[in-house]
């Protein structure tokens, strides 16, 4: 307990610089092009749904449609628009993915309650993709620990193996400079 309570000590009289290299994610997405595509695709084939449910087409190609969405949404669609509707609806992507009646609802909500128009910025993708920058803060964290301990002389292992044959080799090093002395 007094351990804890000399950390929490240090902790508050050595606070966390602000803008910490380790917790911003300033560049743009590496995937940033998927997500545009993929967003283009969707907003597509929603426009095209749309259209052809006014024009009373056939629920044969409607139907088709709903499976071109079906397989769009997979991957990379969690961070446009409709997959922001799909999180307003109560639902995430995984739910929609695994019960198609359940996408068409959504669909069917999507087209009555939201504007649809086949642009997609790439500075608004991006900004989604910031606000979800949050999440990858826990490993942000985890690799500055790692590099904290690693420039204090810790050794970093990938793998509970590369721990023990470390191990071993340390135990030998300091039995080896024992036997010196």
């Amino acid at each position: 307990m007094t351990n804890n309570i000399k950390i929490l000590k240090y902790s508050i009289k050595n606070p966390e610089i602000f803008l910490d290299k380790y917790y911003m994610f300033v560049d743009k997405h590496h995937d940033l092009n998927a997500y545009i595509n993929k967003t283009k695709k969707i907003k597509d084939t929603l426009i095209a749904i749309k259209e052809l449910t006014q024009k009373k087409y056939s629920n044969s190609v409607i139907e088709k449609l709903y499976i071109d969405l079906y397989k769009e949404i997979k991957e990379h669609a969690n961070y446009s628009e409709f997959g922001c509707f799909i999180n307003a609806c109560d639902s995430n992507i995984n739910e929609v993915i695994n019960d198609i009646d359940l996408l068409k609802e959504i669909t069917r909500l999507y087209i009555k309650y939201r504007d649809i128009t086949d642009i997609v910025p790439s500075e608004w993708m991006q900004a989604l993709l910031d606000k979800g920058a949050s999440r990858r803060k826990g490993q942000a964290g985890e690799k500055k620990l790692i590099d904290l301990l690693v420039a204090n002389g810790f050794i970093f292992t990938k793998n509970i193996s590369e721990f023990k044959k470390i191990n071993f080799l340390l135990q030998n090093l300091v039995a080896s400079l024992l036997i010196k002395d």
